[in-house]
């Protein structure tokens, strides 16, 4: 299933609220109110928490924190996708054109991108939290605080898993307008474009497996292939071809230190001709990632949200670069876009039921550009559990 899922207590809260009830204690349901005892007050309750802030105060301060939390991005996750704000795009991929033989009297071609529309999914989440009165009176106002923290690690979290699930899942999807959301290309019978003398067909597919039990150097230089043949990663075109990143569990990283052609990120200087001049160059990094080292064109990082068992190779142009594998899609409101946090029920103490929300989605944009290689002795790549 392309499209995540995470529990939400605003509908079980309403009920309850109903009932005379205020939420589930903390001690006996996970996910539910912060409690001091079992039951919230129902007087108005204190106005300032125990160290004397006011609660209107705090309040103020979530929402601003949470406009300058907006404002930033997962470093991974910028360098993984592009914002998408339709359920449909046009997206352009490299491809070479040809000239023809001029004639005296004729009219070349011209030259045009070559674009192909890519669909993206838009899903609705949200995350409640809920403290009782009584946890307010006996609280300090950074305990408060200290929710909207993990909130915002949550919301970060499912950007990227939400990224992932588009990578690593080899199935089509369809998002609600009806629009068909493609994977990399899985052998679908798409063709993909010819770049420069390398040709493809509609069984290219860029899941793939070692075949093997253990990962080795030859199937890293597998994966680069895969890449360059496309034009991603080509250093002919002067950066234009973008940084090959090699995102790896902590569980692979032994195995791949060990690769005779692995250059550890803290002795990365090798020969390059410079101007016809062989001279010492450090290798390039990758855009604020802290790299562990290197094989041939790719820059290996550490990701643990890559699933052991699992290498993924992504192209990255920068941050949110339009060249990024993943479209990640976004309300097409701008006021709806983020995450966002909304008052509970009780207006007159809105830190004590709201509830934080947002819209994501994610689809692959660039079905080349990027390759994920399962570790097994099998030819069948299998879907991992993300």
């Amino acid at each position: 299933m392309k499209h995540l899922k995470i529990s939400s207590l605003v509908e079980m809260q309403r009920l309850m609220a109903m009932n005379g009830l205020s939420g589930l204690s903390g001690a006996e349901g996970e996910g539910g109110f912060l409690t001091l005892g079992d039951a919230i007050q129902t007087g108005p309750g204190g106005t300032t928490t125990i160290d004397g802030q006011p609660l209107d105060e705090i309040w103020t301060d979530l929402n601003v924190r949470l406009a300058l939390f907006n404002q930033q991005a997962n470093r991974m996750v910028s360098l993984l996708t592009f914002p998408v704000d339709r359920a449909q795009d046009r997206v352009a991929v490299p491809w070479t054109p040809e000239f023809e033989k001029a004639t005296e009297f004729g009219r070349p071609g011209k030259v045009r991108f070559m674009t192909i529309y890519r669909g993206f999914p838009l899903a609705h989440y949200d995350l409640g939290y809920g403290f009782t009165q009584e946890y307010i009176d006996a609280s300090r106002a950074s305990e408060l605080r200290a929710v909207q923290v993990q909130a915002e690690s949550a919301w970060w979290a499912l950007q990227m898993r939400t990224a992932m699930n588009a990578i690593f899942d080899s199935s089509p999807d369809a998002s609600d307008e009806g629009i068909t959301v493609l994977p990399l290309y899985n052998a679908d019978g798409e063709d993909p474009p010819n770049y420069r003398r390398f040709t493809h067909t509609g069984t290219h597919t860029h899941y793939l497996t070692t075949n093997n039990a253990a990962l080795a150097d030859t199937h890293l230089e597998t994966i680069e292939t895969h890449l360059i043949h496309h034009g991603y990663g080509d250093d002919s075109l002067g950066g234009a071809g973008g940084t090959i990143i090699l995102h790896a569990n902590r569980a692979q990283l032994p195995v791949i230190r060990g690769f005779t052609r692995f250059v550890p990120a803290t002795t990365a200087t090798v020969p390059m001709i410079v101007d016809g001049q062989v001279v010492g160059m450090q290798r390039p990094g990758a855009d604020g990632l802290s790299p562990e080292g290197y094989h041939d064109k790719l820059v290996i990082v550490e990701n643990n949200e890559i699933p052991a068992g699992y290498v993924l190779a992504t192209v990255s142009g920068g941050i949110f670069s339009a060249q990024n594998v993943v479209g990640m899609r976004r309300h097409d409101n701008p006021s709806a876009r983020g995450l966002r946090l909304i008052e509970g029920n009780n207006r007159r103490y809105p830190l004590i039921e709201s509830v934080y929300d947002g819209y994501v989605g994610a689809g692959v944009r660039h079905r080349g550009a990027a390759v994920v290689m399962q570790i097994v002795n099998s030819p069948t790549y299998v879907v991992p559990t993300l």
